[in-house]
Formats: structure tokens, C-alpha cells, sequence
């Protein structure tokens, strides 16, 4: 919206009367600014991440605590979150194992 905004940008008026151009000027400094706190935020939760910038990242766009809305697709769920949890437990034990007969 704002790059559109900038292309198609006209006079501005009202009652047929064109706003002064520190006006207009002032409007645009001040959508500038709202809008440059997203990406400065954005730089400065990369940079004072722990690790690589790459690891920053992956950790940044994770989902932490989402669950569906809907009550019985929450069930859904949670039931595959677990037989997922159990599934990797008994593949570890499983590699374990293994190793153990192995030796």
C-alpha cells in the first residue's frame, strides 16, 4: 500500500483548497517513521540473538505456544503432538538399542 500510495501520489486537497507543501511533507515524514520501526525492530532482534544470523532467524520464525482455535481440532492435535513425541522416543530407543547389541 505504501509503494502504491507513492506511485499514484496527487495533490492533496480539500474543500478545493491544495494543503502547503510542509504539510504534505510532515504526513509523509511521519508515515516514514511509523513504518521504519518494523524493519529496525526486526535488525535488532537478529543482532542481538545468540548464534548465527541464520540460527537467529529459524528461532525468530518459529511458532512458540499455537494451538488451534476450535476445540476439537485442538484435541486433533494435541493427540498427533503426542503420538509425534512418542514416535521420536521410540526411535531413540530403538538407535540405542542397536548401539548396545552391537557392542
Amino acid at each position: 500500500m505504501f509503494f502504491t500510495t507513492i506511485i499514484f501520489n496527487r495533490d492533496i486537497t480539500y474543500n478545493g483548497i491544495r494543503y502547503p507543501g510542509w504539510a504534505i511533507a510532515l504526513g509523509w515524514l511521519s508515515c516514514c517513521i511509523s513504518i521504519a520501526c518494523i524493519p529496525s525492530h526486526m535488525l535488532y532482534t537478529l543482532m542481538r540473538g545468540k548464534g548465527s544470523l541464520m540460527e537467529t532467524l529459524r528461532k525468530q520464525l518459529q511458532a512458540v505456544d499455537w494451538t488451534p482455535a476450535n476445540e476439537e481440532h485442538r484435541l486433533e492435535y494435541e493427540e498427533y503432538q503426542r503420538s509425534r513425541k512418542l514416535t521420536s522416543e521410540l526411535k531413540a530407543i530403538t538407535v540405542e538399542t542397536m548401539k548396545s547389541e552391537r557392542l
